[in-house]
């Protein structure tokens, strides 16, 4: 596994493309959470909305770090698994990998590693941040009620693993970075948009159309303003979006997570390098 992970790291550590990627969500993502001071200075007209110091506060900073977590990490860290194959595809890296010894089990495995160390970095830099953050806002903390955050560290680590799997099922499907860059925004932010729109308002309403894959990922760390509708009498608000419980989207997730991951897998060892 570390040979495999040193061999990732070789070929990736003075690569533009990933340190700027990178960059941009180690700076973006600790410092977008206070653009909520400025949309949530008054009270939004949400029953039972708060004012925005309670976004910064234990536990609705877990939720709220992690909504825009979801956003950076699709924007910035998604790409990343779509690049790391298809740059090697496009400079055949890849073929001379094969060629000098590796084999392709050896070779999905060392993009394998490296998705899961990014989500690690990610996870942990989530887990500090609101931490962090929290116990500056909060008068009165203590260790019971800053781990009271419904395993939202495992639900962010889910939600960049699901993102990450996906990019790189896409590399290994498609090829092409050009083209599977712009599936990758297409689908999450057009195509399932338009798929839920038309099975849930235009065929059959079913909540089953909330377990389509990219829907489950958001629910993993959804817009924190949702939740609030849970205890809301039934009817109040039909325009809001009805979220999966935590437990459908952990578990939603893990087999998304292994089919993607198995797709590649798939395809990766029926087509020629």
């Amino acid at each position: 596994m570390l040979h495999l992970l040193q061999l990732e790291w070789k070929k990736f550590k003075s690569n533009s493309v990933t340190n700027l990627l990178g960059l941009l969500f180690l700076i973006i993502f600790p410092t977008s959470i206070f653009l909520c001071k400025e949309l949530f200075k008054e009270k939004a007209r949400f029953p039972g909305d708060s004012t925005h110091a309670d976004i910064f506060q234990f536990p609705g900073i877990w939720e709220w770090m992690g909504y825009v977590g979801s956003w950076t990490i699709f924007f910035f860290i998604g790409f990343i698994g779509i690049y790391i194959v298809t740059s090697e595809i496009r400079n055949k890296t890849l073929r001379q990998n094969i060629i000098t010894g590796m084999t392709r089990n050896e070779y999905f495995l060392g993009k394998l590693y490296y998705i899961l160390v990014i989500t690690i970095i990610a996870t942990v830099l989530y887990t500090i941040c609101a931490m962090l953050i929290g116990i500056a806002h909060t008068e009165t903390w203590t260790i019971s009620n800053l781990w009271d955050n419904d395993l939202a560290s495992l639900r962010y680590f889910l939600m960049t693993l699901g993102f990450l799997s996906f990019g790189l099922c896409l590399g290994f499907v498609i090829r092409n970075g050009g083209f599977a860059i712009f599936l990758y925004l297409s689908f999450v932010l057009f195509i399932e948009p338009l798929i839920r729109y038309l099975l849930f308002y235009k065929v059959y309403q079913t909540r089953l159309v909330n377990f389509l894959p990219m829907n489950l990922f958001e629910d993993l760390m959804p817009n924190p303003k949702y939740k609030l509708t849970e205890n809301l009498p039934e009817n109040t608000l039909p325009e809001i979006v009805q979220l999966l419980s935590n437990n459908e989207a952990i578990l939603g997730a893990m087999f998304y997570i292994c089919l993607f991951l198995g797709i590649a897998y798939w395809s990766f060892k029926r087509k020629d390098i």
